[in-house]
């Protein structure tokens, strides 16, 4: 019994002992039963957000096929415009080409029109001849106007001829008028305005500066008495496009004719001032450039008016040089050049230059040059397309007064020194228009025996390679109004006849036409004088 009941204690224990176990394995199997439901919370969270993405996946794949399927939508679009430009490039290859032949063809035309249109200038101006004078008389000056000066100049016959009154007393001491015709190649009338203000003058004198570009020798000058409007015949008013020059109006065309041109031909403008003084026999070559850049670097300033002394130059020592037998060249040793590539440059730094030329108050005008005035354009022209160079030369001349060294130093304001001097100054420039006039006087002769001379005066040597052999000449012959000055305007006149009279040597047909065109002028000059007369 007793071992029955140890047996039931043994077994109770060990059912208690089984009970603890089994509850521990209860609780363990709810704490995994509670980690595997979380698992499967978590897992089930998981799942949904992976089925979120698949769907964000699935949709934004949806999105991108479609627009797969649109830009290979576009692509075959584009083909097409790819194909479609092909063709409007080979339809534009084929258009270029055909306005490129046309280009070709318009240059070799261009090309052509600028040679043929060089040759035509040569050939009018040797028609015209080679030495043209033109005759400009000059309006009444103010101070004629209140003087009540009485005209002895009379216009408007023709655009050639004007008459000039010398009234001769017969024996009875009656006086009558007596009008002489005086023929140049052509006349600007002081009336009406329109006929011989500086537009009409220019339109008439243009034509130099292209045949210069033509590489041809040109030259224009203005000559006659103080006062009678050389300088303003060449100059004119700076900055008044109405009144300006020859000069400045000359420099433009220069620059015009370079832009029309410059498809065939390239330019180059190189350009010397000199001025030429003297009193008595003695002569100075003054270089303008040089006196120019004195003042600009200088506060006290280059005097520009005329000395009563001979002056000094402190410049480098000038010297006119002359090469060639034939065909004479001539240039000016030491003097400066300067090369311009604008037309403002040039007309500004030219005019600028201008200022350092010596003048003086005169009885006949109030700022009377005293001095020739020299300004030399030198024009290289290359052919862009045969490479070939030619050069020309413009040159343009201010001549000072042309009247009697006695009649220029009236004025009574004027010491004994000035008036000394400024005779000095009449005999000078009257020696340098002598030769000049000489020069005419050969060269219209005719006798291949007598021999222009240049040398002596360096006026005329200046201006060997242009006046005479094929150099284009222009002389304005500036006269006055007023009867007072009837001396002087003959005087003018006769002189600028002698200049009429010259035929350059011109080789084969040309020579023919300038020699008929002369004999024609001076056959038409008789006949008028006879009608006149008659």
């Amino acid at each position: 019994m007793q071992k029955l009941r140890e047996e039931m204690k043994a077994a109770e224990e060990a059912a208690q002992k089984a009970q603890g176990s089994l509850g521990e394995e209860k609780k363990a199997l709810e704490a995994k039963l509670n980690e595997t439901t979380q698992t499967l919370q978590t897992t089930e969270s998981e799942k949904k957000g992976v089925e979120a993405a698949l769907a964000k996946l699935k949709k934004e794949s949806k999105e991108t096929f479609e627009r797969c399927d649109q830009l290979i939508a576009e692509g075959k679009k584009l083909e097409g415009e790819i194909e479609t430009h092909k063709a409007t490039i080979e339809e534009w290859k084929t258009t270029s080409k055909k306005w490129e032949d046309l280009a070709n063809h318009n240059a070799r035309a261009v090309l052509e029109e600028a040679q043929m249109r060089k040759k035509l200038q040569i050939e009018l101006m040797n028609y015209k001849g080679n030495i043209r004078v033109f005759c400009r008389v000059r309006p009444f000056s103010r101070k004629e106007k209140e003087m009540n000066a009485i005209g002895c100049i009379r216009t408007g016959i023709n655009d050639w001829t004007l008459q000039l009154n010398d009234p001769k007393k017969d024996l009875s001491g009656a006086i009558s008028d007596d009008w002489k015709d005086y023929s140049f190649d052509h006349v600007f009338p002081n009336f009406p305005a329109e006929k011989g203000n500086q537009s009409a003058v220019f339109d008439e004198t243009k034509l130099y500066a292209e045949v210069a570009m033509s590489g041809q020798n040109t030259c224009i000058f203005a000559y006659g008495q103080s006062g009678t409007g050389k300088t303003w015949t060449m100059s004119g008013i700076k900055g008044d496009p109405v009144n300006e020059g020859i000069k400045p109006r000359m420099f433009r065309e220069l620059f015009k004719v370079k832009e029309d041109q410059k498809a065939v031909y390239d330019y180059e403008f190189r350009v010397q001032m000199i001025e030429i003084y003297g009193q008595k026999k003695k002569q100075q070559l003054r270089d303008l450039w040089y006196l120019s850049e004195e003042n600009a670097k200088s506060k006290k300033k280059v005097s520009s008016k005329a000395p009563t002394k001979f002056p000094e130059y402190k410049g480098a020592e000038l010297k006119v040089i002359t090469t060639g037998k034939k065909k004479k060249k001539t240039f000016i040793k030491a003097a400066k050049e300067r090369r311009f590539t604008t037309y403002e440059d040039m007309y500004e730094e030219c005019t600028s230059a201008e200022q350092c030329r010596f003048t003086r108050a005169t009885g006949l005008n109030d700022e009377s040059s005293r001095s020739h005035l020299i300004t030399i354009v030198h024009i290289r022209t290359v052919n862009k397309k045969t490479k070939k160079v030619i050069n020309g030369k413009l040159t343009l001349v201010d001549l000072a007064g042309s009247e009697k060294a006695e009649k220029t130093a009236m004025s009574e304001d004027l010491d004994k020194k000035q008036r000394e001097a400024m005779i000095a100054e009449g005999v000078a420039i009257n020696q340098s228009l002598g030769m000049l006039r000489n020069l005419f006087l050969v060269l219209s002769s005719g006798d291949k025996k007598q021999k222009p001379q240049y040398r002596g005066n360096f006026l005329t040597e200046i201006l060997q390679d242009s006046i005479g052999g094929g150099a284009k000449t222009l002389m304005f012959v500036n006269i006055g109004p007023a009867s007072h000055n009837r001396q002087e305007s003959m005087d003018s006149m006769r002189y600028a006849e002698y200049a009429k009279n010259v035929v350059n040597e011109i080789e084969g047909e040309d020579a023919d036409l300038a020699a008929q065109n002369k004999a024609l002028e001076r056959r038409v000059a008789d006949l008028e004088s006879k009608l006149s007369g008659g």
